[in-house]
Parts: structure tokens; sequence; C-alpha cells
């Protein structure tokens, strides 16, 4: 819903509320300025010389709601859009033969067909989950397809569930063959991908999942001065009260600076979304202020007579520290507590170092720089390491240190001799790198439809480790509000240490739902000099040229003639024969 520029110069614009709202100003930019202000440290204005805009106190800019007669005009369709492509060869990839149809329908085709589809086709749904269904699809002849449809991978403990009854239906009613429709799924939980792979495979003749931890995949992730920054403060000591000279000082002075962490947090009147690390805050300080009241003066002066004393003083000056969650600088004085999953900075946690794959968590993977040629010129990215928290084979080998995480394990299947796998090509992020193993594996077959006439297209899009949401005008949520916690941190605990730069400033404009791959994820089959994921084009096993003007996702929400065509869709996998990836040897 954006203008053109000859739009806006000639007064035909009907969006411009929306632009000058979009594209003018986001509050947060300048509420960001005033936390770091009260904390000590520069501010920055928008441009060199230029000037901060801010609001009036508590007053926030709304999004403007859109005329109806603008939202028509929005998403009217320009002239042209609507041809027709142009005929191209077939590619020997093509399934020639095979529900050949007409691609981009019009809407009005997709509406007169709609009229000629009055009854569902023959498909039960055994099991209906708003991430996952399990469907019974009848065949000519008699015959059965059994399909597990995953919507999304948001839940894994509903996505096993589904898993079990479709392996079940499959050994019972289509001689062991399963299909696994992964159509416009989006991804979600790397977890759920994982274990779902590990039930799935790790029994199955051929299979690369030999060891628990072999569902879990590696990835690097690129280096940057800020995060530098936080991982060298987060391996320094807390500040230790019985290393002072003047105790009293030393604990005023943190006080302090805990109330001054608590009132920068209130220059945005949600807080950044951080009022409860607000409120911690001030509950330390407290509890700072309440030990110098309660102790004798003469030894906060470092003058005390007695070990026991000293003891007794440093468990209390612990306990009030303890109160901040002290985030991501929790010590290692604190680690040993079992539950403690270590610090977690702008999405980074602690995790294994390749290529030990049970090397203790800690940040040894991100301090050990690998040089590597991305884009014509050498940048430095950490060493290979798993998702660690999302590992449940490596968050088994630590049962204390991720106490609260560890899922009981899953006796693999049995019953399946082959999947085959349908997708449209937008199986995204975790859908991505849960389908891509098993088939580069050479244990599954993939059958694509959609994409553009003549041209091979991967089996899945957007691969890349975990997408990491920016900013979120409509949210206090987004990267750069993890590191307002962090600076607050550092702020009160590491005063004297300088910024390198701005940690992660939120974009001035109110650009909405920014997000990007935080990681890349390296495919195990391509070997161990292979390149990030998605820089290879892997095309399925065998390609329809089907195209749908509606979203192919929850079964039982589809009109009938949207039903109808996925039920086509599945009745051509089901005949197709299985044609697994050549497994890597090289």
């Amino acid at each position: 819903r954006i203008c053109s520029k000859s739009q806006v110069l000639s007064g035909q614009c009907s969006n411009t509320r929306t632009m000058e709202w979009c594209f003018a100003y986001n509050p947060y930019f300048g509420r960001l300025q005033a936390m770091m202000a009260k904390l000590g440290r520069k501010v920055l204005p928008c441009s060199e010389g230029g000037t901060v805009l801010e609001l009036p106190a508590n007053q926030d800019l709304e999004a403007p709601q859109p005329s109806a007669e603008a939202s028509e005009q929005a998403y009217a369709t320009p002239d042209g859009l609507g041809e027709e492509p142009r005929s191209l060869q077939m590619g020997p990839w093509e399934e020639p033969g095979l529900l050949e149809e007409k691609p981009w329908a019009s809407e009005e085709e997709a509406r007169s067909e709609s009229d000629t589809v009055d009854v569902a086709p023959p498909v039960d749904v055994i099991l209906g989950r708003r991430t996952c269904e399990v469907l019974r699809i009848r065949l000519q002849g008699g015959k059965v397809a059994s399909v597990l449809k995953l919507i999304t991978f948001r839940s894994p403990r509903i996505a096993l569930h589904c898993a079990k009854v479709a392996v079940g239906l499959a050994a019972n009613e289509s001689n062991g063959k399963l299909i696994v429709d992964v159509i416009s799924n989006g991804g979600g939980n790397i977890e759920a991908g994982y274990l779902l792979n590990a039930y799935l495979y790790s029994k199955m003749p051929g299979t690369t999942y030999q060891k628990p931890y072999d569902a879990c995949e590696w990835y690097d992730l690129p280096k940057n001065k800020e995060l530098n920054w936080f991982v060298r403060l987060s391996k320094q000591a807390l500040p230790d009260v019985q290393a002072v000279s003047n105790r009293q000082q030393h604990i005023l002075a943190m006080a302090r600076r805990m109330q001054d962490g608590a009132a920068a947090l209130a220059a945005d009147p949600r807080f950044f979304g951080k009022r409860a690390r607000a409120k911690s805050l001030k509950d330390a300080s407290a509890c700072l202020l309440r030990l110098v009241n309660t102790t004798n003066g003469t030894a906060l002066r470092g003058r005390g007579e007695g070990l026991g004393f000293d003891e007794q003083l440093l468990i209390q000056y612990q306990r009030c520290l303890r109160k901040t969650g002290a985030e991501p600088f929790r010590r290692r004085n604190y680690a040993s507590h079992i539950g403690y999953r270590g610090p977690d900075i702008l999405g980074c946690r602690w995790s294994n170092k390749h290529p030990q794959p049970f090397s203790r968590p800690s940040w040894d993977y991100y301090t050990s720089t690998v040089t590597k040629i991305r884009g014509g010129e050498p940048r430095n990215f950490s060493s290979l390491t798993f998702l660690a928290a999302a590992c449940d084979a490596y968050r088994a080998h630590f049962p204390k240190f991720y106490r609260d995480n560890v899922l009981d394990r899953v006796a693999p299947q049995s019953k399946i001799q082959h999947l085959t796998y349908v997708s449209d090509g937008l199986c995204g992020s975790t859908c991505s790198v849960a389908s891509t193993r098993p088939y580069l594996d050479g244990l599954t077959t993939f059958v694509t439809f959609g994409g553009v006439p003549g041209q091979p297209m991967d089996i899945t899009a957007f691969n890349g480790g975990n997408v990491a949401t920016y900013q979120n005008p409509g949210s206090s949520y987004g990267l750069w509000t993890d590191a307002v916690s962090a600076m607050v941190d550092a702020a009160v605990f590491f005063p004297n240490e300088t910024l390198p730069s701005w940690p992660f400033l939120p974009i001035p404009m109110s650009m909405y739902s920014v997000s990007f791959a935080q990681r890349a994820e390296y495919a195990r089959a391509l070997g161990p000099k292979a390149l990030p994921r998605e820089w290879y084009l892997v095309p399925g096993s065998h390609h329809l040229n089907v195209w749908s003007s509606t979203a192919l996702i929850s079964y039982p929400r589809l009109p009938n003639f949207a039903k109808q065509k996925l039920y086509d869709i599945y009745t051509a996998a089901a005949v197709l024969p299985p044609k697994p990836w050549p497994r890597f040897t090289a």
C-alpha cells in the first residue's frame, strides 16, 4: 500500500497518512536515546549533525486505518500482471501427463472452479490439530494413502503425536508408505523438527541418524563488535565486594546505578517490554541499601573482624545482586545452580563447539573465530555449533544444566518403508532444515508443484537458521530490545567499560516486522566443506505442473474445490515411484 513517486507528486496518493506513519518516525528510537542518556552514554542523532525527533511525553503515534476506498486501490491489480506466461519447454525434472494444467489461474477461473465442485473428495480427517493433521486418502480400487500434514512446527509434542498416529495409519492401511505434506509450512520450533526426524528415521535402513545427536544440525553465527563486547563482559566476574577498599561506598554506588537503570527503562511508557527488569533493579537497590543500614559501618569500610562476617556479607551481597537476574552477566558463582542455562545475549546462548558434539556449554564456540569469504570479502564467524537448547540429545547429556528442558526419550518408529514429501516450495525455516536433511541423505522422495513454469525449483525456501525479529512497532519485542537489558546490566555492573558502538538501534522509521535469519545452517549431507544450505538449489525427485489460487494449508478449512486440488496432488504423489536423492559420498 505504498504510493509511487508520481502519485505523491500529483496528489493522487490515498495512503499519504499511512506512509507518513510508516516512514516518518519510530518513537522507540527517541526513547532509546533518552534511556542511554540516563545511563550516562553518548546519544546518537539520526544523522551526523541532525536532530533527534521527540514526541510529547507519554504520547504514541497510532497507525491510521486506511479507508475502504484506499484499501481497494491499494490491492488493485496493475494491468499486465494477469497475463498468461509464455509456454516454456518442459525440463527433464518435470512429470508430463500428471495433473497438467494452466499455471496461475485468473480469479474468474478460480471462481468458476469453485462453483463446479460441490462435494468434498474422499478424504477422512483422522486427527486434526492447529499445527498438524493426519488424513486418510481413499484412492481408486480401494487403496489408501496416508498423509501427515505438517502445518507448522510450533509444538514438538503435538508434531510427535501426529507423527505417531500417521505412522500407525500408514502401517495398517497403506503398506507402510507415508506422505508428508509440508505445503506452505513456514517453520516454527526447530526442536520439533529435530524430534520428528529422530522419531521417523533413526531405525530406517541405511539411516544416518545413528546416534541421538545426529538429528541436530550445525550452525555458525556472524560476529560483530557489539556482540563481541557483550560476550567479553559476560565472561568477567561481577564486582567483588571483598576486593574493594571501601565496601560501603562500593555498595552505595551499585545501588545508585541500579536506580538509574530502572529510571532509564522508564524512558519508554512500556519499559521497552522490561517492566519486570525495572522492578527487579529497584528491589535489588533497596536490598543493598538495607544491607548498608543493617551492617556495621566499620566492617563495610574493610576493617571488620572475623572471617565469618566476611562470608555473611558476601552471601547477603550476592543475594541482592541475584534479585536483578543479572543477565547476561550472571556469573559462574550462580551457574552451578541446577536449571541455570547460561546467559542470553541477543538470542545467543552457551552451546557446544564443533567438532565435539558433547563439549560443555560455554561461549567457546563464539570466541573461536573462523574467517570465511562472503560477498567477495573475508568475514569473521563463530565456530560451528548446535542450537543447544533445542537439541534434545545435547540437553540430556547435561541434565543439571538443562533441568527444565529435557524431554522424555522417544522410541523411534520402525513400521514405515518409505516417506514421500509434498511441497509447494514454501516450506521454510525449521521446515527447510527438517525436510532437507533426510532427503539429501537418500531416505525420502520429494514431490514439488507450482513455481515458475520450466524452471527448477528448490524443495524448500528461506533456510538459514533461526529467524530473529529485529523490530515490530506494534510490539515492544524485537532483537534490539534484547540489547536493552544487556546495556542496563553493563551500566550497572561495569560502569567504566566503553561501548564500541551503539548496540542494535531500532530503525528510526516505523517499518513493520523487520526480521532476518540470525544464523546459517550447514547440511551435514553436503560434507564438511559445504557452504550454508541457502547457497544451494535442491530440486525435488518429481515435479507436478499444478498451481493453486488458494493456500492449501489446513484441509478441513479449505473450500471443496481446494480440497479437490489437494486430493489430486496426493493421488499423483501416491503413484509416483520412490526416487531418493543420490547420497553424497565425496
